[in-house]
C-alpha cells in the first residue's frame, strides 16, 4: 500500500536533484507568493473590481487573489455575497467557482509553509498548530476552511511547513470553501431579496 505522505513524496524528489535545481525551484516558489501578494495589495489600494458587473471570471479571479493573498483583506467574500445577489444568482455555481479559486489560492500560503518552514518552528503557536493537524488534521483544516476566518494562513503555512500531505490539504480546503461559497452566496441572495422587499412594502404604505 503506498504511502500517501507529501513529506515523504518531497523528500523523495529532494534527492533526485541537484542542489542548485533545489534552490532555483524554491526561489520561484518565494517569487510566486511575493507576486500573489503584492497583486492583492494592488486590489486593495485601489478598491477592487466593480462588484455590480461582477462576472464568474472576475468572481473566480478575486476569490483566487483573495485565498492567495496572504494576510491582506482582499474582498474575496464580498465578490460571492455579491454575486448571489446579482443575475449570475445561483449558489450552487458560485460555491463551485469560488471554492474552486480558493482552494487553489490556498495553495500559495501551503508552498510558503514549505519554502520557509524553518522560520516558523520556534514559536509556541507553530507547536500547537503542529500539534492539532498531527491529531485532527482533516477537522481543522475543514473548519477552518469553511468558516469565514482570517487566520486560515496560518493553517496554511503551517501544513506546508509540517509536509501535511498536499493532496488531503487541497481537497479538504476546495469542499470547506465550496460549502462556505455556497451558504455565504445564498445568505446574501436571501438577505438582499429581503430587503428589496421591504423597501417596496414601504413604499406601498
Amino acid at each position: 500500500m503506498k504511502e500517501d505522505s507529501t513529506a515523504l513524496i518531497l523528500e523523495r524528489f529532494k534527492t533526485k536533484i541537484t542542489v542548485k535545481t533545489y534552490l532555483f525551484a524554491r526561489l520561484l516558489v518565494i517569487l510566486l507568493v511575493v507576486g500573489v501578494v503584492f497583486s492583492g495589495f494592488y486590489i486593495w489600494i485601489t478598491g477592487g473590481f466593480d462588484y455590480e458587473i461582477i462576472g464568474f471570471p472576475v468572481l473566480w479571479f478575486v476569490s483566487f487573489i483573495g485565498a492567495a493573498s496572504i494576510f491582506l483583506p482582499v474582498p474575496g467574500l464580498a465578490a460571492v455575497c455579491t454575486s448571489g445577489a446579482t443575475e449570475l444568482g445561483n449558489p450552487l455555481i458560485v460555491g463551485l467557482v469560488a471554492g474552486t479559486a480558493e482552494s487553489l489560492g490556498e495553495m500559495t500560503s501551503y508552498l510558503a509553509g514549505f519554502s520557509g518552514k524553518i522560520f516558523f518552528k520556534r514559536s509556541r503557536f507553530y507547536l500547537r498548530i503542529q500539534g492539532l493537524l498531527d491529531r485532527f488534521g482533516l477537522i481543522v483544516i475543514f473548519l477552518g476552511s469553511v468558516i469565514p476566518n482570517p487566520l486560515f494562513d496560518f493553517v496554511g503555512i503551517i501544513s506546508g511547513s509540517t509536509g501535511f500531505p498536499m493532496r488531503r490539504f487541497i481537497v479538504t480546503v476546495f469542499i470547506g470553501k465550496t460549502i462556505k461559497s455556497i451558504w455565504v452566496s445564498m445568505a446574501c441572495m436571501y438577505g438582499f431579496d429581503r430587503l428589496i422587499n421591504l423597501y417596496n412594502n414601504w413604499g406601498t404604505i
